[in-house]
């Protein structure tokens, strides 16, 4: 799947957003005969061109709010299925956790 979308306002717009929403809610993909989602092979790519430069070292580095921290499998401890997977939780959420603590002290933004 590939989407197409505009910043705007540097925000993705509200449509994109509730669509994103739909997505991921719990149980709304899900096949109700097996259980299986129904997106199981499906992919999404984010690819993004900007007019101007935001990385490091450019005149709006500073801009460039968008940052991602992922911490997985944070259900392993509830969801049977996900129960093997309690260690790799914990090292998700730890490295997110610091990532998240290095973004909150870093000078660039406070």
């Amino acid at each position: 799947m590939l989407i197409g979308v505009p910043m705007y306002n540097f925000s993705i717009p509200a449509s994109l957003k509730a669509w994103i929403d739909r997505l991921t809610f719990p149980g709304a993909y899900v096949d109700p005969d097996t259980g299986s989602s129904l997106l199981r092979d499906t992919r999404v790519v984010v690819v993004t061109a900007r007019g101007g430069g935001y990385g490091p070292g450019t005149p709006r580095e500073a801009y460039d709010f968008l940052r991602f921290t992922h911490a997985e499998t944070t259900r392993s401890g509830d969801v049977p299925a996900l129960a093997a997977f309690q260690e790799m939780a914990s090292r998700s959420l730890a490295a997110a956790r610091t990532a998240m603590t290095d973004l909150a002290t870093s000078a660039h933004y406070r």
